[in-house]
Formats: structure tokens, sequence, C-alpha cells
């Protein structure tokens, strides 16, 4: 959810994203296609990413609430059970930094053989922003969670944004050409250029 969004980027606006970006993700329900956002360190990708949350959000609550409106006008008899089931708020986006991700994938193995994060984020079918993708220490397991994440989007036509320091070829080293190969199938990619922020 929006109020999940860490301090330092509660104030990125979806009109100060690239237009190039916004042209592509406008058109995500459409084109079932997702984004890559890759760029040098500082580029402002993670705000870019986080801008692009906030507006999906922001759209999607607005038409869910519509939705809900529009069920409740058509009960008759007081809502019930079922009605409430029906209108009842769900999530519309899960954001992730992929290290972040990781560690708290590996906190769920080592607490129990429940798998509830893993397992249903790996499932997830509304719109995932996975951030900073290629940041991770890579291991084997590392790799598998990765191609788990992207292959059953992939296979479902579910969207994904996602942002990195490296191209695709850069990725294909680091987790795998399997990996690659189907963002780039599954994703408009967008190079962020410019000097660092940060530094400036």
């Amino acid at each position: 959810m929006t109020s999940d969004i860490p301090l330092r980027f509660v104030e990125d606006k979806y009109e100060d994203a690239p237009d190039e970006v916004k042209k592509k993700f406008d058109q995500i329900r459409k084109t079932r296609k997702g984004l890559y956002i890759y760029g040098a360190v500082g580029t402002g990708k993670t705000h870019t990413a986080y801008a692009l949350y906030r507006q999906w959000e922001e759209e999607r609550k607005i038409e869910i609430q519509k939705e809900r409106d529009e069920i409740s006008q058509k009960l008759s008899d007081g809502t019930n059970a079922i009605s409430l089931e029906v209108i009842k708020p769900r999530p519309v986006a899960e954001f992730w930094n992929m290290t972040r991700l990781l560690y708290e994938f590996r906190k769920e193995m080592q607490k129990s053989s429940d798998k509830s994060l893993s397992d249903n984020l790996i499932l997830y079918k509304n719109l995932l922003f996975i951030d900073d993708l290629g940041a991770e220490k890579v291991t084997e397991w590392v790799e598998e969670v990765v191609y788990l994440i992207i292959n059953t989007r992939y296979e479902n036509n579910i969207p994904i944004v996602i942002t990195s320091n490296y191209p695709l070829s850069g990725i294909a080293e680091k987790v795998g050409e399997r990996v690659a190969s189907r963002i780039r199938e599954m994703c408009d990619v967008v190079r962020l250029g410019g000097e660092d922020r940060r530094l400036r």
C-alpha cells in the first residue's frame, strides 16, 4: 500500500517520471507488458518506480471504490456476508526491494515450514514492483527464487516492473539467461541516463 512507501520516496510524483516511462506504464493493462528500468547508480530508478507505484495504487483505489459503490446500489436486501466478500478492499500492487525480499524469504525458511510470504508472492496475481534486481549476492538458491518469480509471471502473462543497475546482458550473467530472456520478452526496456543525483 502507499502507506508503506519509505519516507525518502513519499513525495515522488508520477508527473515527474520520465515521459518514456510514463508512456509505456500507461499501456500496461492493455499490452500486459511490464517495464524494465535500468541505469547507473543514482539516476533515479527507485524514485521513478515509487512514483509509478503510487500512481497505480491511487488509480486502482478509485476503480475499486466505484465497483463497491455499484455493487452496493444493486443490493436490495442490505449487505450480507457474500456482498461483503465481493466488495472488500484487495491489494492491487506489491513493492519489494530485491535484497530485502530475499532476506524475508530466508527468515521465513528459518522460522518454520510455513512459506506464506514466498508462496503468496511467487503466485501474486497483481502488479509487482521489484527494485534493484542484481544487487543481491547470487547463489543457486537466489537464482532459483528469482527464476520462480519471473517465470510464474511470464507463464501467466502478469506484468512486472523491475529496476536494476544492469542492462539485461548483466542480469543474464548474474542470475541466468533464462531470467533475462523472459524479462526481455515480457517487459519494455527503458534506460535512465544522467549523472548520479546523490552526488550532485
